[in-house]
């Protein structure tokens, strides 16, 4: 089938590029000025500095999945629009932490340094394409839970905005995925076992890279619970895709609650199954 004229490589990037221009917010809207600082605690400040570290990690990202995708114009122009915008995330939130004037900027400079040399999360095995979708959508689906619990946990409001922000385009990047992946298993259904295989080595990104990733995630899960909505807001997604398939959800159910329990440092395997 052609594509109309006009059209940006394919419908769906076509769309994903046109949202992005059309919705797309600037660095330079945000007033770094109006920082409430006394609004903010110690453990808001730790959890922020942590997901910036997360973020800042993310041109290694760009470029493994550059390479990975480096057949297929259209998923290389999706990582860099997406990679132009997660860019955002951490340039907003680091300026956003140097800007409240609580942190020692040549200790922020030395500890983006050594994240910046770790390693990406490790794998066992390759990704099929297919993977890389559910694994890239369950990852932006729970980041974007998180900065939006994140965002009405925090009565600093400048914060609160910047995370809203961020939270927003990583909705987007999940729904991006979701449709591609989707895609992937209208073709042929059969393939929906590797999305259980790879949702039972699901983690999220950061222990590999960042060194106190443990005094981190206490600082996250001090200021957003891991609640039962949130994993359902994750779940729905996983039944999106593959559908509501009775053998897929035994299956993954609760392997999946361990690893998103285990990835994020909750309790271990008995709150997981708790949550199940």
């Amino acid at each position: 089938m052609t594509n109309p004229l006009g059209t940006l490589i394919t419908p769906q990037y076509d769309r994903f590029h046109r949202t992005h221009e059309r919705i797309m917010w600037e660095l330079s809207s945000i007033d770094f000025d109006k920082i409430q600082p006394d609004l903010l605690s110690e453990t808001d400040l730790e959890a922020v500095r942590g997901v910036m570290l997360v973020e800042s990690h993310n041109p290694h990202y760009t470029d493994f999945l550059l390479h990975q995708f480096s057949d297929d114009h259209e998923m290389a122009a999706f990582v860099i629009t997406w990679g132009y915008e997660e860019l955002k995330h951490y340039l907003v939130l680091r300026t956003y932490l140097e800007a409240t004037g609580r942190v020692n900027q040549e200790d922020l400079n030395e500890e983006l340094r050594r994240t910046r040399s770790g390693p990406l999360e490790e794998i066992d095995g390759d990704f099929s394409h297919l993977q890389f979708y559910a694994y890239g959508m369950l990852q932006e689906q729970i980041t974007g839970s998180f900065y939006k619990r994140f965002a009405e946990a925090t009565t600093e409001p400048v914060l609160k905005d910047i995370l809203l922000l961020i939270g927003k385009d990583e909705y987007r990047h999940c729904q991006w995925y979701l449709e591609k992946g989707k895609a992937e298993l209208l073709d042929d259904p059969r393939r929906v076992g590797e999305v259980v295989d790879i949702l039972s080595r699901f983690s999220m990104p950061g222990p590999t890279f960042i060194e106190d990733y443990a005094k981190y995630t206490r600082a996250f899960l001090k200021t957003v619970r891991l609640d039962l909505s949130a994993m359902k807001e994750s779940l729905s997604k996983i039944e999106q895709l593959t559908g509501k398939l009775d053998s897929l959800k035994a299956a993954t159910r609760v392997t999946y609650m361990r690893r998103i329990s285990e990835s994020l440092g909750a309790p271990g395997k008995e709150g997981a199954l708790e949550l199940a």
